[in-house]
């Protein structure tokens, strides 16, 4: 390694990097100079003091041939010849790693054959492999789910999501397209099915009163009970406006604004009112929105849950 003074074009060895087979190289937002080799990573002051000396032997990194090095809100990443990326925390000395998981496509690496890095201004990271191409990683995490066998709790009990319905409980309710209802465990990864509701397509799903759901099936509005998964028959104000509302091809969905109410998006905003169990009309007038509406003092009609 040298030092090339752009202003006369002077060459002179550096006083770090002595050795012939260096692959990379990063002055970082300390003006520590971190220089990889086949030997390891190694951090230098400024003026050539050894102050740190990473290998298989005294720390976690998975191999001592590096490839490549970038810095990441000030945390170094290399990538080696084959364990994947390496992640160093300077200030703890402890590495974390980046790697393909066989079976996790969606959520892993392609493969741990990468050569190169790039990091952008906006903290796009960008990876030089030998056999995926180029691959772009962003600071999020994704996982996808798609359809198991019935009872399965590693997947759908349909690949077809039409709504979503979440609890602060950390638990997701899943309407199908003929799966029914699905229930998913954020913290655990787990899935739910509900063989009361399979076949059934589910377009909207919100909460009702007591832990119950309010869900919309392809034969109208029902009051899902998770607990029994037994479903109940909800009457929008009487028959005939619930048979044209839910059973024409109409579309209607459910939406809880409030702990009290929730509304019933169709032909017209119909506001159920939980704990007095009736319905009012939301007024459509210019100017007002649909939230604020429904608070208002409307006229009110009684309906008798079956």
């Amino acid at each position: 390694m040298y030092l090339v003074d752009l202003q006369s074009g002077e060459c002179r060895r550096a006083p770090f990097g002595s050795e012939i087979e260096i692959t990379g190289m990063l002055v970082d937002s300390e003006q520590r100079v971190w220089v990889v080799y086949n030997v390891g990573l190694r951090c230098f002051t400024r003026d050539g003091k050894q102050i740190a000396l990473y290998t298989t032997r005294n720390s976690s990194l998975s191999n001592d041939i590096i490839l490549s090095i970038v810095e990441r809100k000030r945390t170094n990443m290399a990538w080696d010849r084959r364990g994947g990326i390496n992640i160093l925390n300077p200030e703890t000395h402890q590495f974390s790693s980046l790697k393909h998981i066989p079976g996790k496509d969606n959520s892993s690496l392609p493969n741990n054959s990468i050569i190169c890095l790039y990091n952008d201004q906006n903290n796009i990271y960008g990876l030089g492999s030998i056999y995926s191409g180029l691959i772009s990683v962003r600071e999020v995490y994704m996982q996808a789910y798609t359809d198991a066998l019935p009872n399965n709790k590693q997947g759908l009990s349909d690949n077809i999501v039409l709504s979503l319905c979440q609890q602060e409980s950390g638990h997701i309710w899943v309407g199908t397209n003929g799966g029914g209802v699905n229930c998913f465990n954020s913290l655990a990864g787990e899935f739910t099915h509900y063989p009361s509701t399979s076949g059934d397509k589910v377009a909207s799903i919100c909460g009702f009163a007591s832990g119950k759901l309010l869900s919309i099936f392809a034969q109208g509005i029902f009051i899902f009970d998770p607990v029994t998964g037994n479903k109940q028959p909800f009457t929008i104000i009487d028959k005939e406006v619930n048979e044209r509302l839910c059973l024409h091809g109409n579309t209607v969905n459910v939406y809880r604004n409030t702990p009290n109410t929730i509304l019933l998006l169709g032909n017209h905003v119909y506001c159920y009112h939980l704990k007095e169990k009736q319905f009012s009309i939301v007024s459509e007038e210019k100017g007002i929105n649909i939230i604020e509406g429904s608070r208002k003092q409307l006229p009110v009609m009684d309906i008798q849950l079956i």
